[in-house]
This record gives C-alpha cells, structure tokens and sequence, in this order.
C-alpha cells in the first residue's frame, strides 16, 4: 500500500454488501484507473469471506479486514480507522454519507487535520489533473465545486445513488489483510496483525439474522429485562429471530451482535415485527427491505409508523402477554 491509494470506508459493522459502498467502490475504482492506483476498502467489523471477497468484483484491489465483534459507537469506530490510516496516509479518503459515515469521517478529518467535503455528487478532474469535488447541500438548491489547495489527505462523504455500480472485474478475488482490534474503548485501539493462513472468525449471531425469515425486533418500549425474557419466549415459541435496536444495546438488554440497523445489521426477513420501537431512521435503515413490516407502539403517532405496512396502537407489553397465552 502507498499514500497515493484510495480509501473507501465502509460504514456498516456486519453489511460490507451494501449498494451504497458498492457504488463508491465503483467510481474509485475509475478514478484508480486514471492515475495507477490502488483501490482499499476498510471493513471494521464481523463479515463473512464471501461478502469480504465480493468487493473485488467492483473495483477493490484490497480489502483491509479488522475484526471486531462488538458493534462500536461512531467514536469508537473512528478510533479503530484512525490507527490504520496513522501510518499510511492515503491521498483520498472515501466515505458513505450516511448519519454514521459522516460523523467518522467529521472525527477523522479533525484528527488528520485533513480536508473534507462533504455530500458529493460528483468527483472529476480537471485539465490539471486535480481532483473536483461536486458537493450539494442538504436543500439541493446550492452546489459547489470545491478543490484541495492544502491537505496532505483528502475526505469526501458521498451521497447515496449519485454513481453507479459496475462490476468490473467477475470473479476477482482482492488481497484481504486481516487484523484483530482489542481495547477499543480506548483512545488507541490495539490492532494485530493476523497471518494469512488463520481463518477469518465468521458472526454466527450475523448469519442467523441475514438468513432469518421471521425477526421480532424491541427498543425501549419493552422498558425491562423481565419484559425482554417474556419476548424472547414468545420468539422461540415461534421460531423467530430477536433483534433490538442501538438503543437498548446500549441499555444492556441485547448483545450488540444482535442490533439492527445503520450502524448494526440489515435485514430482509419476510416477516418483521418490532415491539416498542419509535422508528429511528438509523434502525430504519436496517430493515427497509424486509417484505412485510409490522410494528406495534402505544403512540399513535411513532415515527415508525410511517414504513409499517401493518400498523398497531396498542401497549407491546399487553400484546406479548396475550400472544404468551395462545
């Protein structure tokens, strides 16, 4: 690896396969291309060899792998990616411009003293041979194009849907270099090397919610962990995957294994049921492609509401204690 490679950072801790990071992948690897360089993807987090190997198909020529099991704040994760980039410093920096993307790469921009433009639609040369960065506000009404004069590394957050996916290289499989990260709740994070011939550990918690058909899904609404027993025997009583959200993984009533959502895992069951779940857009994002959404929530106006095909105003509590009778 040289400073003159890009960096594209993937912004999920168990979902590398996303459309999102596909799409920027793609367009770093044109920009690759014109000057010889070298595509990196970041990947903190519990993925699986195949969804690691997948991103050489749209451009990736390595993949820097450091596994984490944990599911880390947007601090911590920016604590993880700083070590990496400590010594390298790659020219350009690439991030998805979700909620989470961009408060890692505000964090790492700051600590770089880099800069960053942020919301790009767009990135070009021009007859110089210097990178424009096209960026668009959040009201779509103003648009920049913005040029690095002083930075040793360049960031960009990258809008999602503003470049398309190209596959270009079927069956290219990227060099994986694969690290452990331990102390992570420190300001300096301890990243071990793994040798090549070590198995990647594989998130059995991960492959059961990517496959699982039924996910019953909880926030705060279900308030305790006596609540929580009781769902988790309905969940079994039916076969269902329980999940939670960022909320009551910080809260200490779920593994954070098991939290959906923008900075957890995607899902796409054919059935999902939240119980006492108000509707974050970051958890929201995570099971936008399930078939069928069913929510249950005492507020009639919860924000969740809105993505739900079966919408249900009622106590989730009252509502497991009768389903625990039938």
């Amino acid at each position: 690896m040289h400073k003159n490679d890009i960096w594209v950072v993937c912004d999920r801790l168990n979902d590398c396969g996303h459309g999102h990071l596909k799409q920027i992948i793609s367009k770093a690897s044109q920009l690759a291309g014109e000057d010889n360089r070298q595509v990196s993807v970041i990947c903190i987090g519990s993925f699986r060899v195949e969804q690691l190997v997948e991103l050489g198909v749209y451009g990736a020529d390595k993949i820097i792998f450091c596994l984490q099991e944990d599911c880390l704040d947007e601090i911590g994760f920016a604590n993880v990616l700083a070590e990496v980039i400590c010594n390298e410093k790659p020219k350009l920096i690439m991030y998805p411009a979700s909620p989470f993307g961009k408060a890692v790469a505000a964090y790492c921009s700051a600590r770089f003293e880099a800069g960053i433009v942020v919301n790009c639609i767009n990135i070009e040369k021009n007859n110089e041979g210097i990178l424009v960065f096209t960026s668009m506000d959040d009201s779509h009404f103003v648009i920049a194009k913005i040029v690095f004069t002083d930075s040793e590394i360049q960031m960009c957050t990258v809008r999602n849907d503003v470049f398309v996916i190209k596959e270009t290289r079927l069956q290219y499989e990227p060099v994986i270099d694969r690290k452990i990260v331990t102390n992570v709740k420190g300001n300096n994070p301890i990243i071990t090397e793994v040798l090549g011939n070590e198995p990647i550990v594989e998130n059995d918690d991960f492959n059961r919610l990517t496959t699982a058909k039924l996910i019953f899904a909880f926030g705060r609404g279900i308030e305790n962990e006596k609540n929580v027993e009781l769902l988790k025997r309905i969940a079994k009583k039916y076969k269902a995957q329980l999940v939670g959200t960022r909320a009551v993984v910080e809260d200490g009533l779920i593994s954070r294994t098991l939290q959906v959502g923008q900075s957890g895992t995607s899902v796409a069951p054919d059935i999902y049921v939240g119980y006492g779940i108000s509707g974050a857009i970051q958890h929201v994002a995570g099971i936008k492609d399930s078939k069928l959404i069913i929510a249950v929530n005492k507020n009639e106006n919860a924000q969740i509401f809105r993505y739900s095909d079966i919408a249900i105003v009622g106590d989730a509590i009252n509502i497991l204690l009768e389903l625990d009778k039938l």
